[in-house]
């Protein structure tokens, strides 16, 4: 199946609950999105092989974001308003696959470039005047993840034994796009499981984030 889907998002507007002020408290506006993206979705070899492709874009316009400016008294708060906007694309590709009876194999790889196209922020040295930070990385934005999992199943006695092991790899990215330091650098996790069933009981080990 080929299908391409159009959305709209809204996230209501609202106030910042940390304000120091009524200045600071004054309301932000709606967030709103449009995101399009055409996709396949395909089973063959008599359906032991599925594969899913995806591309897609969006876009964040009145994007919330924290920073701080210059109160009515001159002194500095931190506010919340309408100040960035954002683009979003990308693919992702998703496999599974049986290739024996007992074993099941399942990967999942992603793609995505995500950038600022305006974030303008006000200038606490120059009344009036902006700095643009357009050219920063959305936060908790990673360019590239990959996921593999293994599950196998055996007949063990008069129960069953299975056992899953999950690799995941998560690329770059930043928790706060203002401080260098705040990059977490890619890192991978491993999530290891053994079950034995038998009748209604299930008995399992398991260990995630290895």
């Amino acid at each position: 199946m080929i299908y391409a889907r159009y959305a709209e998002g809204f996230l209501p507007s609202g106030f910042d609950e940390n304000a120091m002020s009524a200045f600071s408290a004054a309301s932000y506006g709606a967030e709103r999105s449009q995101s399009a993206e055409i996709g396949l979705k395909s089973d063959w070899w008599e359906d032991k092989l599925r594969v899913n492709l995806v591309f897609y874009e969006m876009e964040l316009d009145h994007k919330v974001e924290r920073f701080d400016t210059l109160t009515d008294t001159g002194s500095i708060e931190s506010k919340l308003d309408n100040v960035a906007a954002v683009d979003v694309s990308g693919w992702e590709i998703e496999i599974e696959t049986t290739p024996l009876e007992n074993l099941s194999v399942r990967t999942a790889f992603s793609h995505v470039n995500s950038n600022y196209n305006r974030y303008l922020t006000p200038d606490l040295n120059a009344a009036g005047s902006f700095i643009d930070l357009s050219s920063q990385q959305p936060n908790r934005a990673p360019d590239e993840n990959l996921h593999l999992a293994l599950a196998y199943k055996l007949s063990l006695g008069p129960g069953t034994l299975h056992s899953y092991a999950g690799y995941r790899l998560l690329g770059d990215y930043q928790t706060n796009s203002g401080i260098e330091e705040a990059e977490v650098h890619n890192w991978t996790t491993w999530d290891l499981s053994l079950s034995y069933e038998w009748q209604e009981w299930v008995f399992r080990l398991f260990s995630n984030n290895v």
